[in-house]
């Protein structure tokens, strides 16, 4: 267990605090009432937060819409081969740093202030990613393209694509420091505005005669209209400092982000090499549906978009004296996540209804949102790897995990199809969130009961088996994700009181502020 830090260093310049945690005298005292105001500014700050993600549940129920009615399987395996590598590229350029920025940013370098180390760290990327882009747009260019599975794009495609995935760089980095800084408000802003470009703008290049070509080329535009404002209002903190790199920079945090690149690099090759498997053996149909899927999986993902941006700041501000409040989170997340993907799975028929064009991805979207669950709670249960600096078990385990899903994807498409790619995704993804897990928990405890936990996961598999065996069956299946809603509440009983009175709190507070603010 690591050491308790200095009062003058952990309270210092740290928002994260006096926002959503109490102050130590209030946790010593464990009063109710403090407890309960704590307990509220905390939900409160996740629903800050949550307000992107609310909004851009908008934005994706649009994509859907559009996507069923106006883009082809094809077209839409081909473009989303296009987006999901922009991604990838950005993530191997990043260079793990995002994450490093996030976990030094309250504890920076002698020498180095928060602005350098944010300036570092884009530099650095930058630099690398232009490198990429020079070599992948000439002499790697034809290798790279056969790989990702490009077929009805010229050789062009690939600096379209390595500048994209620049402007994505500079849109994911900014969108870090307003996390850090908890400027909500710009947080917000950028994240729609980001969310629009990357996943819905695009979208009116279908009405183009090329639709696969100008849906790439309205991707570019506007994620680099978003770039161009984001570096313009922020130039100050990009402005090279006359002291140059600090010493700090490469000795503590480059190595550290060197560590954990592989990690999110794994995490997204993970899904997009899938593609590429099921493109060859398949075809961009195929494919396609197994994006719509995919994409659809993230719905399970929105109920917790918010507390994804707001747990890791948190935790590392927190870790040392909060503890115990830690414990109770994950059980909390644990009923939500799973209760919420019980839910999904019940009503998918009506979700398929909608999208008819769509419909063969119903078999696959249990297993898919199922998959997406392990990804959801490793938010409450590996950060101790991080905490203790040691990412290797991070990257470890993502590693075994994507090694399987790639393994399995070969042995499983050509007899089972898409199915057999989707129960791939499902045993990568748990079996790298288990040995992430095991590895972070030795180092920092964050599960209060693992029992129950291992026993709320096999229930979710259950739920997710029965899921596609009953595929359009909607009563039997229905009875299954009830029997297993029923099960959730009887575990998490104690969590599912509190949080309903958290919840009424909070309404109560709203109601009397909105009507004390319309009495004035």
């Amino acid at each position: 267990m690591p050491q308790k830090r200095p009062p003058s260093l952990y309270t210092q310049n740290n928002p994260w605090r006096s926002a959503a945690a109490p102050g130590p005298s209030a946790a010593a005292s464990g009063a109710e009432g403090g407890d309960k105001d704590s307990a509220e500014q905390f939900v409160g700050s996740v629903f800050k937060f949550s307000i992107a993600t609310f909004a851009n549940m908008f934005i994706y129920a649009l994509f859907f819409i559009i996507t069923n009615f106006y883009v082809a399987e094809e077209t839409l395996g081909q473009v989303e081969l296009f987006t999901g590598f922009t991604n990838t590229l950005m993530t191997v350029a990043v260079l793990g740093l995002d994450q490093a920025l996030m976990r030094f940013y309250r504890e920076p370098p002698a020498g180095v202030s928060q602005n350098s180390l944010f300036r570092h760290c884009v530099y650095f990327s930058g630099t690398f990613l232009l490198f990429g882009m020079l070599m992948g747009s000439t002499i790697f260019a034809r290798p790279l393209y056969g790989y990702i599975g490009f077929e009805t794009v010229g050789l062009w495609v690939m600096p379209l694509l390595f500048l994209n995935a620049a402007f994505f760089l500079v849109a994911r980095y900014f969108n870090v420091l307003f996390r850090l800084e908890m400027n909500v408000k710009t947080y917000t802003i950028q994240s729609i505005v980001m969310q629009f470009f990357y996943k819905l703008f695009y979208m009116v290049g279908a009405f183009f005669p090329n639709p696969d070509e100008a849906m790439m080329l309205c991707s570019a535009a506007g994620l680099g209209a978003l770039a161009v404002v984001l570096v313009f209002i922020r130039r100050k903190t990009l402005r090279p400092h006359p002291a140059g790199l600090r010493g700090g920079v490469y000795k503590t945090v480059l190595p550290f982000g060197l560590a954990v690149a592989p990690t999110a690099i794994f995490v997204t090759l993970n899904g997009n090499v899938a593609k590429s498997i099921i493109t060859s053996f398949l075809g961009l149909a195929a494919t396609g549906r197994y994006s719509f899927a995919f994409a659809m999986s993230s719905v399970v993902t929105m109920v917790q978009g918010g507390f994804a941006a707001f747990w890791a700041p948190y935790m590392y501000a927190n870790y040392k004296t909060h503890q115990a409040r830690i414990m109770k989170v994950h059980d909390f997340i644990n009923f939500v996540i799973l209760t919420f993907f019980c839910v999904l799975v019940a009503f998918e028929d009506v979700i398929f209804w909608v999208f008819k064009q769509y419909s063969p991805s119903m078999l696959i979207f249990p297993l898919m949102m199922f998959s997406a669950v392990f990804n959801i709670l490793t938010e409450t249960t590996v950060h101790g790897n991080a905490i203790a600096r040691k990412p290797i078990f991070d990257t470890i385990g993502i590693a075994l995990g994507a090694c399987i899903n790639f393994a399995m994807c070969f042995a499983l498409i050509p007899q089972f199809n898409l199915v057999g790619a989707a129960v791939a995704l499902v045993i990568g993804n748990g079996a790298s969130y288990l040995l992430r897990t095991l590895t972070a928990q030795r180092l920092y405890r964050s599960i209060p009961s693992p029992g129950k936990t291992a026993m709320a996961l096999l229930i979710g598999a259950a739920v997710a088996a029965a899921g596609t065996v009953f595929s359009g069956q909607f009563v039997v299946k229905g009875l299954c994700c009830l029997a297993a809603i029923g099960l959730y509440c009887l575990m998490y009983r104690k969590e599912l009181v509190r949080l309903c009175k958290i919840l009424l709190s909070l309404a109560k507070s709203v109601w009397a502020h909105l009507f004390k603010r319309g009495a004035a």
